[in-house]
């Protein structure tokens, strides 16, 4: 089912952000898109926290942190990683 944009204001920045997700999700054949697209995100978001600014990446390369994703689900308050 195709995301509606323009049910409600979406601010530019937004979709650029999350398209690269979208397009990924899109290519799988199962599934819902939205949440798709939302696992995606957290795996890319993941991948670049994880080469972000020195303080993080120092600290993540020496094992001092680890960085990891998750999608929470407001109907059970579970979280699932990713």
């Amino acid at each position: 089912m195709p995301i509606d944009v323009h049910a409600h204001y979406v601010p530019p920045q937004l979709i650029a952000a999350i398209k690269p997700a979208v397009i990924v999700a899109e290519k799988t054949q199962t599934g819902n898109l939205l949440d798709k697209a939302a696992t995606e995100n957290v795996r890319r978001q993941v991948a670049r926290l994880k080469n972000s600014p020195p303080v993080v990446q120092k600290r993540y390369a020496g094992k001092k942190i680890d960085i990891v994703g998750g999608m929470y689900d407001l109907a059970t308050g579970k979280i699932a990683l990713v």
